[in-house]
């Protein structure tokens, strides 16, 4: 009788884990295709970012970017503007008339 009991309750306990795993399992399904969203729209920024700033060398280097490089560019570009605003105005311009058109 006891055994009976036990039995019936670990029955209830694995109903309660698959239960558990199939909605977890749901969960993925969902994250993995949001993440399929998500880098859809990375790729399309990073496009956008490399042929907009295509025109825009990095100062002392002379780079710009291309889509294996957009981001590293877009982090030294970060870096030269926030190193030296004051000589960098004509970048800074720049980069905002880029990003307001990236914006339309």
């Amino acid at each position: 009788m006891e055994f009976e009991e036990r039995n019936a309750a670990l029955q209830k306990h694995v109903e309660s884990m698959r239960t558990a795993v199939e909605k977890l399992e749901v969960d993925v399904i969902q994250e993995r295709s949001r993440n399929t969203v998500l880098q859809q729209h990375l790729e399309s920024l990073r496009q956008a970012l490399t042929s907009s700033f295509a025109g825009v060398p990095l100062p002392g280097s002379g780079e710009t970017p291309t889509m294996e490089t957009i981001d590293s560019y877009m982090n030294r570009l970060h870096s030269i503007v926030l190193a030296n605003p004051q000589e960098n105005e004509n970048l800074i311009a720049t980069v905002r008339d880029v990003v307001n058109r990236l914006e339309r």
